[in-house]
């Protein structure tokens, strides 16, 4: 279902209109919380303060915040009804509120985004190459943009679900007021995409890493980890019942098996069954290894 925030107005001969403030596109908002976030957007574009804002829930506050962040991205918002007044009309200001033309006083602040982990994840991923290596496997802006934010998402907020993450980061601002309006099919795609071309993004990094930080990779460290699927997950063929580090024996998982250098830097990894356990998935490491050895040139 496509979703769209109108406003309504009466044009000059005063008869009733609407026009499209910002169109959400299959955005995911129960039908119950519709009419509660349209409120609370239309609030905040008009400069109303509501006092109980924070006892909204977290899902709708963020909607809320994701809402009102696009339509400020697009740049396109002009009230067509006349705002209404936030404060007394006979309050004046005193010289002592006014410093460099700002307001001390009357300055608030909505749509507050962490910009430090967005700028550092960011500025990573360039000094890595990525954008340049993603062009050159055919990757267009959109999808860089997409390969970016999934991978900044899991540096930073591992624990977050990505589009509900994305509208509180700098990001949008970084890379372009598009990715605020993605839908999350497209970073799906882009996943599957980056797994597509595992060695390669694989090789480069290392490449890359063992430049920037000189690092040593005479000892080389495997490990196995696993993660559990709380559904079926029957489209997966390599999800299996096992034994579940975190106790959950009944979900079917997956094994992953890692490859390190002795500084902690991934240099592979490989997934497997989840039924499998060490022993059985160390001979193919075990090529995995030699592969690495022999590009690396250290052995």
């Amino acid at each position: 279902m496509i979703c769209k925030l109108l406003e309504a107005y009466r044009n000059a001969e005063g008869r009733p209109r609407q026009r499209v403030v910002v169109s959400l596109g299959n955005a995911d908002i129960p039908k119950k919380d519709h009419s509660l976030i349209a409120e609370m957007v239309e609030r905040r574009l008009y400069g109303y303060r509501d006092l109980f804002e924070h006892r909204l829930s977290r899902r709708v506050q963020q909607w809320v915040d994701s809402i009102v962040k696009r339509i400020d991205l697009g740049g396109r918002w002009r009230p067509l009804r006349q705002r209404g007044k936030t404060s007394n009309p006979s309050e004046t200001l005193r010289e002592d509120d006014v410093g460099d033309g700002v307001c001390i006083n009357h300055v608030d602040h909505t749509d507050t985004s962490s910009l430090g982990p967005s700028v550092l994840g960011l500025h990573v991923w360039k000094q890595l190459g990525m954008p340049e290596l993603l062009q050159h496997m055919g990757f267009n802006p959109a999808q860089h943009d997409a390969a970016a934010a999934s991978v900044i998402n899991r540096l930073v907020e591992a624990e977050h679900a990505l589009m509900e993450w994305i509208p509180t980061s700098a990001l949008p601002e970084l890379l372009g007021a598009r990715l605020a309006t993605s839908g999350r099919d497209r970073f799906y795609r882009v996943s599957d995409t980056l797994l597509e071309h595992q060695e390669r993004i694989e090789r480069h990094l290392r490449t890359l890493q063992k430049r920037l930080l000189n690092l040593d990779r005479i000892i080389l460290i495997y490990d196995l980890t696993n993660f559990y699927f709380e559904g079926t997950a029957r489209a997966n063929p390599k999800a299996r019942p096992g034994r579940s580090r975190e106790k959950r024996d009944d979900c079917p998982q997956v094994v992953v098996g890692m490859v390190f250098d002795r500084e902690g830097f991934e240099l592979a990894h490989r997934i497997f069954e989840g039924n499998r356990n060490g022993s059985k998935t160390l001979v193919e490491m075990v090529e995995v290894l030699q592969a690495v050895v022999q590009e690396e040139g250290e052995l």
